[in-house]
Formats: structure tokens, sequence, C-alpha cells
């Protein structure tokens, strides 16, 4: 099952909650969870995980064939269980990742994981359109400022157009700072409430510089860890009951 974290531009937290999402979702140890970071030129997920990838995507690209043996070559093993695929250890590398890489990559991670989490950076590229094709949910990341809002409302307009089911986008409201609009005043501007709202926790920056997900981390922020893990339980109640038979 594959859930992609999309965001209309940065800095609005985006990659944090799919990487402690990801984490959330193997607590149990029931699941079987791969992050995959699309964001190609500049992907954060190894470093808010601590991890080095020996291999990435753009190695995937330049590789014959992309089998099961290619994937786990470039599948970093973070200590929660947490698998990681990352783009490409270069920006100009980045290049080299094509639709079919993503595609391929993708197949052999369906296969091998319960859930698939892609972190997706701001634009529509084809290499993030051909993830939202594989998506059962999206998870759609917002911030409480006017910018990130609007941008927020391109996105949801996009995926509209796209045809992607409504019941099938989940809005989060991703508290980043102390200071922003109130949620009356956003659930106003889209005209519909955030499903969730991450409240503003420093411990998030501290456990980014750590190299430790939040939700892993000693004395971290019980209430943000208590949002992730109900974010986790509700993307993946969702994406379930998209593919339980009729």
């Amino acid at each position: 099952l594959v859930i992609t974290f999309l965001r209309g531009k940065g800095g609005v937290g985006a990659t944090s909650l799919a990487v402690n999402t990801a984490v959330a979702l193997t607590s149990s140890r029931t699941y079987r969870v791969t992050l995959l970071d699309l964001n190609l030129e500049f992907g954060n997920a190894a470093m808010l995980m601590d991890l080095r990838p020996a291999a990435t995507l753009a190695d995937l690209a330049e590789m014959p064939e992309i089998d099961d043996k290619a994937v786990e070559l470039a599948t970093a093993h973070h200590a929660s269980g947490v698998d990681l695929v990352s783009g490409a250890d270069l920006p100009q590398r980045a290049e080299l990742v094509t639709i079919a890489t993503v595609q391929k990559t993708l197949d052999r991670l369906r296969a091998s994981s319960d859930y698939v989490i892609v972190d997706a950076p701001p634009t529509f590229s084809q290499i993030v359109l051909a993830a939202l094709d594989a998506s059962e949910v999206a998870c759609v990341v917002t911030a409480p400022h006017l910018a990130s809002l609007r941008a927020t409302a391109d996105i949801l307009d996009v995926l509209v157009k796209l045809q992607f089911p409504r019941d099938r986008v989940l809005l989060l409201l991703d508290r980043t700072s102390q200071r922003g609009l109130e949620n009356d005043e956003i659930g106003a501007f889209f005209k519909r409430r955030p499903d969730l709202v991450v409240p503003y926790a420093p411990a998030f920056d501290d456990a980014a510089d750590a190299g430790q997900p939040l939700v892993t981390t000693v004395g971290t922020d019980l209430a943000a860890a208590a949002v992730i893990r109900e974010l986790a339980a509700k993307v993946a109640n969702l994406a379930r009951s998209r593919t339980a038979p009729a």
C-alpha cells in the first residue's frame, strides 16, 4: 500500500511527518515499511534517520536491471525496522532517475513491503505523478501561513483535476511555529477542516538535528508523538479500506 506525502512548498515539515509516520507504523513490528525519498536533489530523509545509504535511485537507474537484489543494494535499514531508499547522493545525479526507475522500484518495494511511504518534492513532475498513480492515499501537508495555504490550495486543485479520489486525500496541518493563522481560519480558507493538526513542538527540530525520529526519542514531546501515532493509524486504516474486498 503506497502513501504519498505532498507539499506545495518547502519548510512545512512534510519529510519529518513522512519519516515519523513510517517509524510509527513499524512500532508494533507487525508491518514491513519502506520510505522512498523522491526529493531527488536535496532529500533529507536519510539525515533525519542518521542513515548513509550505500546506493540510491540514481545508482539503480544505471543498472541493467532493477531486480530485488539491486533494490536491496539501494536500501538502508534503520534500527526502528524502517527501510529507506533515497533519490540521489549528489544533486547533479538526480537527472539520472527516470519515470521507469521509479515505477520499477515501486513495484519491487510494494512486493516486499506492507506500506511504502513516499516523500515527494513540491512539484508535480512526471516522477511524482508516477508515485501518485500507485498511491492509495495522498497526505497533503500545509503550514498555518498564507503562502503555504495558497500553495496547498493549488495542490488540492491539481489532485481534483487528476481525478485522485477526494476521500483518499488527507489534509494535514503542521504547526511548525508558534505563530500563524488559527485552525478555524484555516478551515474557512479550505472550506474544510484539516484531517489532523500536528501541534507545534520544538522537539521535532531537536530530533532532526540528532538524526532520531521524534517517535523514537526518549523524553519526547508526548502530545506531538501521540498525534504522529494517530496519523500512522489513520493513513493505514484509510489505505487498507481502499483495498478491502466489497
